[in-house]
């Protein structure tokens, strides 16, 4: 199984026999072995170790929530630490699918798509909400056939927010005008007495 990030069991020191050829049916088994080993790990340490979380990414790793891009290992590490508040994640289902591509070695895990979905409760608030999470999940330059680490290329996350009613998903004001979900300034959920507002355009604010 693939070694994450550096966080997973040290191997043994003692010298590795040649792995033999993996087909492409064990591979698939691998990948779905390995995204879900990468679901306990991404989410444990998110809501326990938040300070750990940027192990997961490399410097070219990219971070899209709710539609506002983080780019950078610094950056990512930031928004963890400083930006989003503290979670609870209670996952429903997960979903993992190999990304197979040319100059692979035989014996390595491939790189994988992993969607997520489930609930999410942020802070102190006692209500929860909904969320769907998709990771691509690539092989670590660095790896070797008997060492093959994997790191999150990239993240994009997205809440489930319910349909407005009315014609054209807009919604009635007191006026009885028509006003749409596009034209709101931003996303926003509630931290320990603090609003997080994620804007499509520019950095999440918080006020």
């Amino acid at each position: 199984m693939a070694d994450f990030f550096g966080l997973s069991a040290s191997s043994t020191t003692a010298a590795a026999a040649p792995a033999p050829e993996v087909t492409q049916e064990q591979k698939i088994l691998l990948c779905s072995l390995s995204g879900d080993k990468f679901k306990d790990l991404f989410y444990s340490v998110c809501d326990s170790q938040r300070e750990q979380l940027h192990q997961f990414f490399l410097a070219h790793s990219v971070v899209v929530w709710e539609g506002t891009a983080v780019t950078g290992l610094e950056s990512i590490q930031e928004f963890f630490k400083r930006v989003l508040p503290s979670t609870s994640h209670n996952v429903k289902s997960v979903d993992v699918q190999p990304i197979f591509a040319p100059g692979v070695a035989e014996t390595a895990t491939p790189s994988m798509m992993v969607v997520v979905t489930g609930d999410v409760e942020y802070g102190m608030k006692a209500t929860t909400q909904g969320f769907h999470h998709t990771f691509v999940i690539e092989r670590d330059p660095a790896s070797t056939d008997t060492n093959d680490k994997h790191y999150v290329a990239s993240a994009v996350f997205r809440s489930h927010k319910p349909l407005a009613s009315g014609a054209g998903g807009g919604s009635k004001t007191s006026s009885g005008s028509s006003s749409s979900s596009s034209s709101s300034s931003g996303r926003t959920f509630g931290a320990s007495g603090r609003t997080i507002t994620v804007t499509t355009a520019g950095r999440p604010r918080s006020r």
